[in-house]
């Protein structure tokens, strides 16, 4: 009785939290004291914890938080462990791993002793032998790894595996940089520093021609040559000319470019809606992008208004089901507006994942020429 009434108070005290939760936030961690609070999309408490802490991000339905044990020697570590959305603790990764998300019952750690990566079996409750000297993330059905010291072995004749579930190698990839399958194609560089892209069969479908490259979306990804930057089909035909010194994808029919040194919007017909003038651009998430002027970060609309001023404290972050991350350490809505914290609570974690994590090699959703 007396933990529901607690509860029922603190929802009282949350304030526009309760609308913007139910509307546009999967899940919000807030803190008070030493005790987590995890919400689902109702504004609904999931679950309260006084071992968790440092929550970070919330993927394929479990939370990443860190917490103290005693090792096998009675000594007290931090650890990085998961919990569902029940608040059950799924996995506490000993303190000799790092890890990263939770994918088919599977976690991709590094043993921060040896170096090497491996993956930790939820059920079996350890890591799965063998371990590799690098490792990708599982991504349809396949996982990259290599398997040897390449120190001495000449770049053009380094060897990366794609191994399945059973770990059984299905596509030998004689590369020295392979990238995680995205929509049937998987990053690869070439010797020479060229990118081109594999398909599930291990056959180059698009050739090594392309200085940058990033993981395809939606049938487009953004690729560059000395010349300069546009975006592919999957076939590996330009759907927009490599004409701009910078290219980001289409976000909402709009996709950020650079002319000149200076950044503004084309459409899907390749016509420049919204003039080169700024310093930095970044894709449209709810009818909002993020912009630079002097070194500030603002928010403009589709029609290229001004309608989040720059400020100094703004970090310029996208747009994420509808609110941005304001630097201040709360959210902010499409309008602007920061949402206060709730007085019963003293702090806010954004869970939101971030681009490119967990790859180990991150890759941008917007290219620019290198100088």
């Amino acid at each position: 009785m007396r933990k529901a009434l607690l509860l029922l108070v603190i929802w009282s005290m949350m304030g526009p939290w309760h609308g913007l939760a139910q509307d546009r936030i999967p899940h919000i961690a807030l803190s008070k004291g030493d005790s987590l609070f995890v919400l689902n999309a109702r504004g609904d408490t999931l679950f309260t914890s006084a071992e968790w802490f440092s929550p970070t991000v919330y993927a394929n339905g479990y939370l990443q938080v860190s917490r103290m044990y005693l090792d096998e020697d009675s000594i007290l570590q931090k650890a990085t462990a998961w919990a569902d959305t029940l608040g059950r603790e799924v996995l506490i990764l000993p303190a000799r791993y790092e890890g990263w998300v939770i994918q088919n019952e599977l976690v991709r750690v590094r043993d921060v002793v040896t170096g090497l990566y491996g993956f930790w079996d939820l059920k079996r409750r350890e890591v799965l032998e063998p371990l590799f000297y690098n490792a990708g993330q599982l991504s349809q059905g396949l996982i990259w790894m290599q398997n040897m010291v390449w120190d001495s072995i000449p770049p053009q004749d380094r060897l990366h595996y794609y191994i399945n579930l059973k770990g059984k190698a299905r596509i030998r990839a004689r590369y020295p940089r392979v990238c995680d399958f995205a929509e049937g194609r998987a990053r690869v560089q070439n010797a020479g520093g060229r990118w081109g892209y594999l398909d599930l069969k291990g056959r180059l479908v698009i050739d090594t021609l392309y200085t940058q490259v990033t993981d395809f979306c939606q049938g487009e990804a953004v690729a560059c040559t000395y010349a300069g930057c546009g975006i592919l089909n999957q076939k590996g035909q330009w759907v927009i000319p490599p004409d701009y010194c910078g290219m980001g994808r289409f976000q909402e029919g709009l996709a950020p470019v650079c002319v000149n040194g200076r950044w503004g919007y084309i459409n899907r017909k390749n016509e420049l809606v919204i003039s080169p003038q700024y310093s930095d651009a970044r894709g449209f998430f709810c009818g909002r992008a993020a912009v630079e002027i002097d070194e500030e970060w603002g928010y403009i609309n589709a029609g290229g208004a001004m309608v989040i001023m720059p400020t100094p404290q703004q970090i310029g972050e996208d747009f994420h089901l509808c609110r941005a991350w304001n630097g201040r350490g709360s959210y902010m809505n499409e309008a602007g507006e920061d949402q206060p914290l709730p007085p019963a609570f003293d702090k806010l974690y954004d869970l939101h994942l971030p681009a490119g994590w967990p790859q180990l090699h991150p890759q941008p959703y917007r290219l620019r020429l290198e100088p």
